[in-house]
């Protein structure tokens, strides 16, 4: 009962982390280049390959695309943060099966037993990017979160708890039957000047399914 309880408080944590770089992400795009149609620069919009392209696209070429978008957000993280590229992606399953198609991709070296059910999970790496799957972004939320993990004196996206887990067990006076309650503190708070410039959130509009 106290592995489901700490399983489940794992996946809350891990959830909330995910909303909050995707929160940084979205606010860091504010203040990015744009192109016609508000979109930031570091967008992907499949549908130029569709209108035949700069010269015959292909699928492997609106993958390779998609990653120079990665990179290209990376650069402006390393530049715009001032602390250095980015570290790590995070996308859903379709677009996770998308990058690990493309040339340069790694597959993760390291069988992961840390990752429990309905965690972030590797995938892999391109370049010095680790790319994970978050399980819970649906199949049509094609986004992709690049950003990195800074030092404690670093700005960016830091996980504080307080209590990480505590068990309570009790006995019910009505049923007489055991009874486990699980608490924690913890708070996931931004931490010096402009976190935000340290995420990006890349959104890829691919209605010809190129990238499926």
């Amino acid at each position: 009962m106290e592995s489901i309880l700490v399983n489940e408080l794992s996946q809350t944590i891990s959830k909330q982390i995910v909303e909050k770089l995707f929160e940084m992400g979205d606010l860091n795009r504010q203040s990015a280049p744009t192109v016609a149609g508000g979109n930031t620069i570091f967008d992907l919009d499949t549908s130029y390959a569709a209108a035949g392209g700069p010269g015959g696209e292909t699928t492997h070429a609106v993958q390779r695309k998609l990653i120079t978008k990665m990179l290209n957000a990376s650069h402006y993280i390393a530049t715009e943060g001032r602390v250095g590229p980015a570290q790590f992606a995070v996308t859903n399953g379709n677009l996770g099966a998308a990058l690990r198609d493309v040339i340069g991709y790694t597959i993760n070296p390291v069988k992961s037993n840390v990752n429990a059910q309905g965690q972030l999970y590797p995938v892999g790496t391109i370049g010095d990017v680790q790319i994970y799957v978050d399980p819970y972004q649906k199949y049509n939320d094609n986004r992709i979160l690049v950003g990195r993990k800074n030092q404690p004196d670093q700005p960016g996206i830091v996980f504080i708890p307080y209590l990480m887990a505590q068990s309570i067990s009790i006995i019910s006076e009505a049923t007489f039957a055991p009874r486990m309650l699980l608490r924690s503190r913890y708070a996931i708070g931004e931490l010096g000047w402009y976190p935000q410039k340290q995420y990006m959130t890349i959104n890829v509009t691919d209605v010809n399914q190129y990238l499926a």
